[in-house]
């Protein structure tokens, strides 16, 4: 960890409660050389058990940083009851951040997507939103009804999975947007992806349609 750690001036200090979700963190950190993101996170969750996506997106513009957009991906928790993490850009465990550095100027702005209900394909997820800088909060709850690939394991070690929905081309890409793996004309169902020389670390599977449109981006981590 580099030494030029600064501490971002809107460190923030939330606890909501909507339906049956308790969530709270405080003390968010960035290394701005590094591109490292980290800090402690708490989750409470009463009843639910099942894969819960946290996806974070900040834009910010706070007083003596640098802009940056930083999408922030933690990856899935099996079974939520109530857990504290250290995150940190390199870790791997229960929580795994991949995050996207381009630089940008914006306001501080805080997404955190939580699925609530069901599963990524058919569910419904509550929506927190971080504004300014006390990081005010609002929430929403969304439907999700769609036709989406799955990936498994995530986090992978050698092979990883998917169950695509689609025929197309799958791509696979690192933290510096540049191409690391391809597939052509992968087929709709199962098919495995032996990655053995890959390395450990925090990625994007782009799926692309026959047409080659992106029909789904979904982040992948190799320990």
């Amino acid at each position: 960890m580099k030494a030029s750690l600064f501490l971002v001036p809107f460190l923030f200090i939330f606890q909501i409660s909507l339906a049956q979700f308790s969530i709270s963190a405080d003390s968010i950190y960035v290394d701005v050389d590094a591109g490292e993101h980290y800090g402690t996170v708490d989750i409470q969750n009463d009843s639910i058990a099942g894969n819960i996506l946290w996806i974070i997106t900040t834009e910010c513009e706070p007083e003596n940083w640098t802009h940056y957009v930083m999408d922030i991906y933690i990856a899935y928790i099996p079974v939520v009851d109530s857990m504290g993490f250290e995150l940190g850009a390199n870790e791997q465990g229960f929580l795994s951040v991949f995050l996207l550095l381009p630089e940008l100027p914006g306001q501080a702005k805080y997404t955190m997507e939580i699925w609530e209900e069901g599963d990524r394909e058919n569910g419904k997820f509550v929506r927190f939103f971080f504004n300014g800088t006390d990081c005010e909060v609002t929430a929403t709850e969304e439907q999700v009804h769609s036709e989406m690939s799955k990936v498994y394991p995530n986090p992978f070690s050698k092979s990883i999975f998917i169950d695509a929905k689609v025929n197309g081309n799958i791509e696979i890409i690192d933290v510096l947007g540049q191409l690391v793996y391809e597939k052509w004309n992968v087929q709709k169902g199962e098919n495995e992806f032996f990655l053995p020389d890959l390395a450990h670390g925090y990625y994007l599977m782009v799926v692309r349609g026959e047409n080659g449109k992106v029909v789904q981006q979904i982040p992948i981590v190799k320990y």
